[in-house]
Protein backbone atom coordinates (compact mmCIF):
# COMPACT_ATOMS: atom_id res chain seq x y z
CA UNK A 1 0.00 0.00 0.00
CA UNK A 2 3.19 2.49 0.66
CA UNK A 3 4.89 1.65 -2.52
CA UNK A 4 2.82 3.82 -4.77
CA UNK A 5 3.81 6.62 -1.72
CA UNK A 6 7.18 5.74 -1.71
CA UNK A 7 8.29 5.86 -5.37
CA UNK A 8 6.49 9.41 -5.58
CA UNK A 9 7.80 10.40 -1.86
CA UNK A 10 11.16 9.09 -2.16
CA UNK A 11 13.25 12.06 -0.87
CA UNK A 12 10.26 12.09 1.85
CA UNK A 13 11.38 9.16 3.08
CA UNK A 14 14.70 8.93 2.39
CA UNK A 15 14.60 11.94 5.44
CA UNK A 16 13.10 9.57 7.59
CA UNK A 17 15.23 6.86 6.86
CA UNK A 18 16.24 6.52 10.68
CA UNK A 19 12.91 6.72 11.55
CA UNK A 20 11.39 4.89 9.36
CA UNK A 21 10.67 1.13 11.09
CA UNK A 22 9.08 3.19 14.37
CA UNK A 23 6.79 5.61 11.62
CA UNK A 24 6.15 1.85 10.43
CA UNK A 25 5.09 0.71 13.75
CA UNK A 26 2.72 3.41 14.35
CA UNK A 27 1.44 3.02 10.57
CA UNK A 28 0.69 -0.70 11.26
CA UNK A 29 -0.74 0.26 15.37
CA UNK A 30 -3.18 2.78 13.50
CA UNK A 31 -4.30 0.69 10.80
CA UNK A 32 -5.56 -2.19 13.45
CA UNK A 33 -6.84 0.31 15.71
CA UNK A 34 -8.27 3.17 13.62
CA UNK A 35 -10.41 6.19 15.67
CA UNK A 36 -8.87 4.75 18.95
CA UNK A 37 -10.48 6.88 21.50
CA UNK A 38 -7.54 6.91 23.79
CA UNK A 39 -4.81 9.36 24.41
CA UNK A 40 -1.73 9.46 22.14
CA UNK A 41 -0.18 8.89 24.99
CA UNK A 42 -1.68 5.83 25.63
CA UNK A 43 -0.70 4.14 22.52
CA UNK A 44 1.77 1.02 23.29
CA UNK A 45 4.01 0.92 20.62
CA UNK A 46 7.50 -0.38 21.91
CA UNK A 47 10.11 2.44 21.25
CA UNK A 48 7.24 4.94 20.38
CA UNK A 49 6.25 7.55 22.83
CA UNK A 50 4.29 10.80 22.71
CA UNK A 51 7.35 12.76 21.63
CA UNK A 52 7.94 10.97 18.63
CA UNK A 53 4.55 10.94 17.31
CA UNK A 54 4.43 14.99 18.11
CA UNK A 55 8.36 15.25 16.11
CA UNK A 56 7.15 13.00 13.25
CA UNK A 57 3.24 14.42 12.92
CA UNK A 58 3.97 15.61 9.30
CA UNK A 59 5.01 12.39 7.64
CA UNK A 60 2.46 10.34 9.82
CA UNK A 61 -0.28 12.16 8.62
CA UNK A 62 1.01 11.95 5.17
CA UNK A 63 1.59 7.74 5.29
CA UNK A 64 -1.86 7.44 7.21
CA UNK A 65 -3.98 9.84 4.68
CA UNK A 66 -2.67 7.48 2.66
CA UNK A 67 -3.00 4.28 4.70
CA UNK A 68 -6.42 4.79 6.21
CA UNK A 69 -10.14 4.28 4.47
CA UNK A 70 -11.88 7.36 4.53
CA UNK A 71 -13.80 7.08 7.24
CA UNK A 72 -11.07 6.68 9.85
CA UNK A 73 -9.78 10.26 8.91
CA UNK A 74 -11.21 13.47 9.83
CA UNK A 75 -9.47 16.02 7.35
CA UNK A 76 -12.29 18.54 9.26
CA UNK A 77 -10.29 18.46 12.22
CA UNK A 78 -6.94 20.47 12.55
CA UNK A 79 -4.82 18.48 14.93
CA UNK A 80 -3.18 15.27 14.70
CA UNK A 81 -5.26 13.51 17.32
CA UNK A 82 -8.66 15.01 16.43
CA UNK A 83 -7.99 14.09 13.18
CA UNK A 84 -7.45 10.75 13.55
CA UNK A 85 -9.69 9.66 16.25
CA UNK A 86 -7.70 10.06 19.27
CA UNK A 87 -8.91 11.92 22.32
CA UNK A 88 -8.23 15.40 22.95
CA UNK A 89 -6.70 16.93 26.23
CA UNK A 90 -9.46 19.07 27.90
CA UNK A 91 -8.88 22.90 27.36
CA UNK A 92 -8.48 24.58 30.51
CA UNK A 93 -9.31 28.08 30.95
CA UNK A 94 -6.97 30.28 34.10
CA UNK A 95 -9.26 32.98 35.88
CA UNK A 96 -9.06 34.87 39.17
CA UNK A 97 -11.18 37.61 41.00
CA UNK A 98 -10.30 40.61 40.84
CA UNK A 99 -11.60 41.38 44.07
CA UNK A 100 -10.60 38.94 46.90
CA UNK A 101 -14.46 38.93 48.02
CA UNK A 102 -15.27 37.86 45.24
CA UNK A 103 -13.60 34.52 44.98
CA UNK A 104 -14.30 32.42 41.90
CA UNK A 105 -14.45 29.28 44.37
CA UNK A 106 -14.52 29.69 48.40
CA UNK A 107 -11.01 30.20 49.82
CA UNK A 108 -8.88 30.85 46.80
CA UNK A 109 -9.57 34.71 47.09
CA UNK A 110 -7.87 36.48 44.53
CA UNK A 111 -5.68 33.28 43.52
CA UNK A 112 -5.49 32.10 39.81
CA UNK A 113 -7.86 28.88 39.27
CA UNK A 114 -7.66 26.80 36.59
CA UNK A 115 -11.07 25.13 35.30
CA UNK A 116 -11.94 23.30 32.22
CA UNK A 117 -14.05 25.08 29.46
CA UNK A 118 -16.82 22.98 30.20
CA UNK A 119 -16.47 23.91 34.11
CA UNK A 120 -15.65 27.32 33.64
CA UNK A 121 -19.18 27.42 31.82
CA UNK A 122 -21.47 25.98 34.53
CA UNK A 123 -19.65 29.12 36.78
CA UNK A 124 -23.27 30.50 38.46
CA UNK A 125 -23.14 34.54 39.87
CA UNK A 126 -20.68 35.56 37.55
CA UNK A 127 -21.59 38.92 36.17
CA UNK A 128 -18.99 40.64 34.79
CA UNK A 129 -15.97 38.65 32.46
CA UNK A 130 -12.75 40.16 31.53
CA UNK A 131 -11.05 38.22 29.02
CA UNK A 132 -7.17 38.90 28.08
Amino acid sequence: MLMDWLATRTMDALRFSMEWARLLDVVAWMSANPNPGIYVRQVDIAGVDTKFIERNSTVLRLLLDHVLPADAVSVDQASFDGRYGFRLSPQNVRIRAIDPALAILPGTGDRPVTLTVEDFAQLQGVELRFIT
